[in-house]
């Protein structure tokens, strides 16, 4: 199931980049905090920093600029920022997670005046490097891991033109798995970004 969500990701990617320069398009920076994938234990980062560049283009336009939907894709990564092992579950692996993102999202936009609104949802596929810090004496565990894996997400942004095709704004997220296998289901965060229009 994994594999045919990746090869779908892939030909939205191949669609996307052919197509780019046949419909407007857009280009965020945006940074924010996320609740990691650490357990809810005192002495560990429970959220992240994760960068975001993303590239969206129009699909529909629904109402002359002004309800119209868009697809974009996305390329994100975070940091645990965890360099200790846990005092408090000793006989349990700590582990630095890195998470490299790739992925796709369907917009739902709006923008009476200088607001734009839009509600998203998207899949994406995550590359995550887990660092081994320590513990696990019991548990046998231990040892650096690799892995990929399947997530989703929605959310909600809401930006403000400050000039010309130049807007600012604050978004949330969800981000959670269909399998509940991450020690956090769903993840939320929020985020600013700069947006450019052309």
């Amino acid at each position: 199931m994994r594999v045919r969500y990746f090869h779908k990701i892939c030909i939205f990617l191949l669609i996307f980049s052919i197509n780019i320069f046949c419909s407007p398009w857009s280009i965020s920076l945006s940074s924010g905090i996320i609740r990691n994938t650490q357990p809810d234990v005192e002495d560990l980062n429970k959220h992240a920093i994760f960068p975001e560049i993303q590239i969206e283009r129009l699909l529909v336009d629904v109402n002359k600029d002004v309800n119209w939907i868009s697809g974009a894709i996305y390329f994100s990564y975070w940091d645990d920022f965890v360099s200790e092992q846990t005092k408090f579950i000793m006989d349990h692996s700590t582990y630095n997670h890195h998470f490299s993102i790739i992925g796709t999202r369907i917009c739902l936009n709006t923008k009476p005046g200088n607001f734009h609104f839009s509600i998203f949802g998207g899949i994406s596929r995550n590359y995550i490097y887990s660092d081994y810090i320590g513990g696990g004496y019991f548990s046998g565990d231990g040892g650096d891991i690799k892995e990929k894996k399947t997530l989703y997400n929605c959310g909600i942004n809401i930006d403000y033109s400050i000039y010309e095709n130049i807007s600012i704004g604050l978004g949330g997220i969800s981000e959670f798995s269909m399998q509940n296998d991450f020690t956090v289901n769903p993840r939320l965060g929020f985020k600013i970004f700069l947006r450019y229009e052309i």
